[in-house]
């Protein structure tokens, strides 16, 4: 959202809690503190609020005072609730007491809540710079670890509390870490990654969609090669790939980042040569199709890589499985990601060339269809049917402005 809406949302919430028990209770935290101090785009709001159920308690009494569009959706278990005000009903805010937090079951990274100071409620969070909070009613930026605003300013990646007690109790947090450094390009402070290197091992509570999830992040941010550089260097790719991507992998996924912000692209940068794709596609939890997508367009790919050893027929049949410029375009990119950026001039020049005579064959139909062949060759219908429009789409690869007089002729003439 633009800063001046999130600056007004603050301060009609300052103006509608002057006087009442919330004021100087609620706080901005996280993310949209950090954010705005940077500079970048606010993408959501959270609230804390420094009362027992707080959270719930603010959003109810605004929808009672008629602040609120409609009732609050309300999660007793996790003491939140989501809410609209009035003059701003297109976005959602969710608001949560402070909490502290316990983890009685090692087996889980499910802690028991309740609610805490506000010194426990900092201490829980994943970084320093996300423990940040303003107070709505002054507009103070309270740092309670004393380390938050000083380490956006010297660009640090750390924990609030000890890393070690941290990742023990939550290592989901370690993928945190590792996705916000390359994020922000940050440095990880020194006992941090200490810390998350010894502590991997306990990322294997954590559930496959989980994982997913967080690695599915990384790719679609800015630096999607640097995060899985460091999973790799702090040994935690085993828990999310079963193989160690290769150098020049990584290398493509760089590459290509920084042409598409694409997550079929930057996957099938990253996957690109390996066996194990599909199945690697499948265990990240993506949706079929779109599975289905990367894996063609890896295979297309493969196809033109040595684009010099192939003639204009080849070129074609790729832009006729395409269908369409975009997508063959997106092939191209993936092959200069590959390093090949020879082959990639070498298809973008033919492909102009193509166009500009009229054979290029992104949207072709051959002039003959089935039936025409059952007639022509007074053949039953049956496989052998596509088996010829097969061979007369590949003879027109190689000859596009064929007519159909002409492949009428070459059916009666020519056994096929």
């Amino acid at each position: 959202m633009d800063k001046s809406v999130y600056i007004e949302i603050r301060d009609r919430l300052k103006t509608l809690i002057s006087g009442t028990e919330f004021e100087n209770r609620v706080f901005f935290v996280g993310g949209c503190c950090r954010d705005d101090i940077m500079g970048c785009e606010i993408k959501d709001i959270d609230i804390s609020v420094a009362l027992p159920d707080g959270g719930i308690r603010l959003a109810q009494w605004l929808y009672a005072e008629g602040y609120a569009v409609s009732e609050p959706s309300v999660f007793h278990e996790y003491h939140t609730a989501k809410f609209r005000l009035a003059e701003y009903h297109e976005i959602e805010l969710e608001s949560v007491q402070t909490r502290k937090e316990s983890y009685p079951d090692r087996a889980s990274r499910n802690p028991v809540t309740s609610y805490g100071t506000h010194e426990e409620d900092c201490m829980r969070r994943d970084l320093t710079v996300n423990a940040l909070y303003q107070n709505v009613s002054t507009g103070e930026i309270v740092d309670i670890t004393g380390k938050g605003l000083e380490d956006i300013r010297d660009h640090i990646i750390r924990t609030p509390a000890d890393p070690y007690r941290t990742y023990d109790e939550d290592p989901l947090r370690i993928l945190r870490c590792v996705r916000f450094a390359a994020r922000f390009g940050w440095e990880i402070e020194k006992e941090t990654l200490a810390a998350m290197v010894e502590m991997v091992p306990r990322m294997s509570i954590l559930t496959p969609a989980r994982i997913s999830e967080e690695f599915l992040k990384m790719l679609q941010d800015d630096r999607p090669a640097m995060a899985v550089e460091l999973l790799c260097d702090i040994k935690a790719i085993g828990y999310i790939l079963p193989c160690i991507p290769k150098a020049d992998s990584v290398e493509a996924l760089r590459r290509i980042s920084s042409n598409t912000d694409s997550l079929n692209l930057r996957l099938a940068a990253l996957l690109h040569g390996n066996q194990s794709q599909k199945e690697i596609l499948e265990s990240l939890r993506l949706p079929a199709s779109d599975i289905e997508e990367m894996t063609f367009i890896s295979a297309c790919a493969s196809q033109l890589q040595e684009c010099e050893n192939l003639d204009d027929a080849a070129v074609r049949e790729v832009q006729f499985r395409c269908g369409d410029p975009d997508r063959f375009n997106q092939i191209v990119l993936l092959v200069e990601a590959m390093g090949n950026q020879r082959s990639a001039d070498d298809i973008k020049e033919r492909t102009a060339k193509m166009f500009s005579e009229g054979t290029a064959m992104f949207a072709y139909r051959l002039p003959l269809n089935g039936k025409d062949i059952i007639e022509i060759r007074h053949m039953s219908p049956g496989p052998e049917v596509k088996i010829i429009l097969r061979h007369l789409l590949k003879y027109a690869f190689r000859n596009p402005l064929v007519s159909r007089d002409e492949l009428k002729k070459l059916l009666i003439e020519c056994e096929i």
